[in-house]
């Protein structure tokens, strides 16, 4: 029954896509500033701190605040937000991970930005679903979609950038002649490895907006019909 609405699927894969980013920009956030950018564990620790624990919440307050302005003229307004928002953080996303090894502040701050805007994810997709679901199974409907969220997107998403970091270390050895001395020799070229998977992200972020978007489009006919 949760999984009849075309909406709920949307929104499902969204959640999926959204948790595989941002899943796995928190577990390689830190030993990313310490490859690439070469900071010590400590500093590291505290720039990923910085983006996952200060820049998030004006996200979280100013995507709600905004969402429920927005969905007092269209029904689909939260979602749409979501995506615009997503779309917004990509070029965020590509300058941070572009960002040149010396320079950390344009990372931290690419980066932050880039998460504020994600977080406005949160604030209005979690409201869609309680729109969208009759109470009697809206503990259920979270249930489908935290189970989706997480087994495929915060499991997977670590795991699936880690073998892409891994294939991208690998070649780097290989071009420069180091890819059969074994593991110790491809310590050098973890940082590029490293760097190089994670430019999935701002891929997959207009991939999550694309998905949005279409959510609101099945949102809004789904609310017509029931209006019928």
């Amino acid at each position: 029954q949760i999984l009849a609405s075309p909406t709920m699927r949307w929104i499902i894969l969204s959640g999926v896509i959204h948790n595989f980013c941002l899943y796995t920009l928190s577990s390689f956030m830190t030993p990313y500033m310490m490859r690439w950018h070469g900071l010590a564990i400590r500093d590291a620790s505290l720039n990923s701190m910085l983006i996952n624990g200060v820049f998030t919440l004006p996200g979280l307050l100013f995507g709600g605040l905004i969402g429920d302005a927005v969905k007092r003229r269209r029904s689909d307004g939260g979602l749409l937000l979501a995506a615009f928002a997503s779309l917004a953080a990509v070029p965020l996303l590509w300058i941070a991970v572009s960002a040149m090894q010396t320079d950390v502040m344009m990372f931290v701050v690419g980066m932050g930005g880039a998460f504020a805007l994600m977080y406005f994810y949160y604030s209005n997709v979690y409201a869609a679903i309680q729109d969208l679901v009759e109470p009697q199974l809206r503990g259920s409907a979270m249930a489908v979609y935290f189970f989706a969220m997480y087994l495929l997107g915060g499991a997977l998403g670590p795991y699936a950038t880690g073998a892409l970091s891994d294939y991208f270390t690998r070649r780097a050895a290989a071009t420069a002649g180091a890819a059969e001395a074994g593991q110790a020799a491809l310590e050098p070229f973890r940082a590029a490895g490293l760097h190089n998977a994670m430019f999935l992200i701002p891929v997959l972020a207009i991939a999550l907006a694309i998905v949005l978007f279409a959510a609101s489009r099945a949102m809004l006919k789904e609310s017509e019909t029931n209006a019928d």
